[in-house]
């Protein structure tokens, strides 16, 4: 949030999503993971926990967002073919 690149790379993902795969759908576009990869985690861990289940993949616009998520995704056990 505040970073035009972010802003901009997330929006084309959304916009290209809407035109080239409608049926996808989106489970919350007002997330935002923070400034740091630990906030990112914490946000990640909320946010794997309360759609566990219900997701096949996820959108992470920049590096800390990835590393936070990827943290949350294997303490959740949801890496495939990670130990």
């Amino acid at each position: 949030m505040g970073s035009e690149s972010t802003e901009q790379r997330e929006k084309g993902f959304t916009d290209t999503l809407s035109k080239e795969f409608p049926r996808i759908t989106l489970l919350t576009e007002s997330e935002y993971a923070g400034t740091t990869s630990d906030q990112a985690q914490q946000t990640s861990q909320s946010l794997v926990t309360r759609y566990r289940g219900q997701f096949d993949g996820v959108f992470c616009p920049n590096e800390t967002s990835t590393v936070g998520m990827m943290r949350a995704l294997e303490e959740a056990g949801l890496l495939a073919g990670r130990h």
